[in-house]
């Protein structure tokens, strides 16, 4: 399967960093999403829980929050414990079933 080519660099959408916001939630991706067209999110490395707890509410969306580093764990579990739109999944997510190795990035 061939990817289509990436285009010129001068037409990527490029917005100026802003520590208050990941890059999926700053305004000028999320202004481009209609309101209420986003029903259920995958967020695949939930880390701490802080960003899960952000897209469940600017999107009013559910969000099933993947997340396998044991020392992340407690605290994403403590952020999504009470969120009735928030399912973490203390997982690992790739292409197959099985068990894979875990180097943790810190």
């Amino acid at each position: 399967i061939e990817s289509p080519p990436m285009p010129p660099r001068s037409e990527l959408l490029t917005v100026p960093r802003r520590p208050e916001f990941s890059d999926y939630l700053h305004p000028e991706f999320t202004k481009r999403i209609r309101p209420g067209s986003v029903k259920t999110l995958f967020e695949l490395g939930g880390h701490d829980g802080a960003d899960t707890l952000q897209l469940a509410e600017a999107f009013a969306a559910d969000v099933h929050a993947f997340e396998c580093h044991p020392g992340l764990l407690p605290q994403a579990r403590q952020r999504c414990a009470s969120h009735p739109r928030i399912r973490l999944v203390e997982q690992a997510v790739w292409d197959t079933d099985g068990r894979i190795p875990f180097y943790p990035v810190v």
